[in-house]
């Protein structure tokens, strides 16, 4: 995944637009108004949401993904995106993984632009980890 690709939302987003992304991705960046990568929102920030029939929508509609993640992080802005320079490695990105309890880090560019750094680049998650170390098992593949 290249930077070009890279689907992301913005704080300023509105929640209910930032939804659409999960049509192709379990997982986005959230960055700040420099382009900098500063939370995670996944599908699992949705199981917060009540499930009945009482619930008010239309709060949802106008809420903000900053004010979405808040309201989940008991009124804190939620804990900061964990993140390696596109130039780290994969054992760097699973120890993140394992410290933080995550199933992705993201990618940002290790260089400045406008004396801004930290653009997100891509993501290496706990699937891609699983995958590279499969293709790099010797135990033959045996089915259950």
């Amino acid at each position: 995944m290249t930077g070009e690709d890279l689907a992301n939302v913005t704080e300023d987003t509105l929640f209910i637009d930032a939804l659409q992304k999960f049509k192709i991705h379990s997982a986005i960046p959230v960055v700040n108004e420099w382009g900098q990568v500063v939370a995670n929102f996944s599908t699992s920030d949705l199981k917060t949401i009540p499930i009945d029939s009482t619930i008010d929508w239309s709060g949802y509609a106008s809420m903000t993904i900053k004010q979405f993640l808040t309201r989940n992080s008991n009124g804190l802005y939620p804990k900061p995106a964990v993140c390696i320079t596109s130039e780290g490695d994969l054992y760097t990105a699973a120890k993140y993984m394992i410290e933080h309890r995550i199933h992705r880090v993201w990618a940002i560019s290790p260089v400045e632009v406008s004396g801004v750094q930290g653009f997100g680049v891509g993501c290496v998650s706990l699937t891609d980890i699983i995958r590279v170390v499969n293709a790099f098992s010797t135990v033959p593949n045996t089915t259950l």
